[in-house]
C-alpha cells in the first residue's frame, strides 16, 4: 500500500497513522516533507503523473490524501478534469484499488464537479455521528459510513 498525503506536515501524518494503523500494518508513505522544497507535483498534470509512476512498482492499493491539495484544479478546467480521469483509469486498469480522500465542501457536498466520479467504482460518504460520540475518547469521532455510488464489483472489489 501507497499512502500519498499532499496536506500534513511528515510528523503529524506519521502521528495520526501511528494512532489509526496497527503496528503489523505495511505501507509506504509519500508525505510533503519528504520530497524536499518542490513538494509533491499536481497529479492532474502529466507531470505529477510522471512523478508518481515510479513510485507505484509493487503496490495494489493507493490512497491520494487529498484531491484539494494532490490535484487542485478549477471546475471549469476541462483539460485538467480530463487529465485526472484518464489518470484515475489507467491506474484501475493497471489494477490498482484507488482510494481517493476528497474533502465535504461547506454545505456537506462534494466540491468541483460530479464527473470526477466517472471512473470510480465506489463512492463513500463519511458524515459525523455525534450520537454516538463517546467525550471520554475525544481525538476520535465516530462516523456513518454512506456508499453514494455503488457499482457492480469488479477485479479486485468482488474479491
Amino acid at each position: 500500500m501507497l499512502y500519498v498525503d499532499g496536506e500534513l506536515p511528515g510528523e503529524q501524518i506519521q502521528e495520526r497513522m501511528r494512532e489509526l494503523c496497527p503496528a503489523s500494518a505495511c505501507f509506504e508513505l509519500i508525505d510533503l516533507d519528504s520530497q524536499g522544497a518542490a513538494g509533491i507535483p499536481y497529479l492532474h498534470t502529466l507531470e505529477g503523473q510522471a512523478w508518481l509512476e515510479p513510485e507505484l512498482d509493487g503496490v495494489e492499493v493507493l490512497f491520494l490524501d487529498n484531491m484539494a491539495a494532490l490535484a487542485p484544479f478549477s471546475v471549469k478546467d476541462l483539460d485538467a478534469q480530463s487529465r485526472w480521469n484518464a489518470f484515475q483509469m489507467r491506474l484501475r486498469a493497471r489494477g490498482l484499488m484507488v482510494v481517493t480522500v476528497h474533502q465535504a465542501g461547506k454545505l456537506g457536498n462534494q466540491r468541483l464537479t460530479s464527473a470526477n466520479d466517472d471512473p470510480l467504482d465506489v463512492q463513500i460518504k463519511l458524515t459525523a455521528d455525534d450520537e454516538e460520540r463517546d467525550p471520554t475518547r475525544s481525538r476520535r469521532r465516530p462516523v456513518a459510513v454512506h456508499v453514494a455510488k455503488p457499482q457492480e464489483k469488479t477485479g479486485r472489489m468482488a474479491k
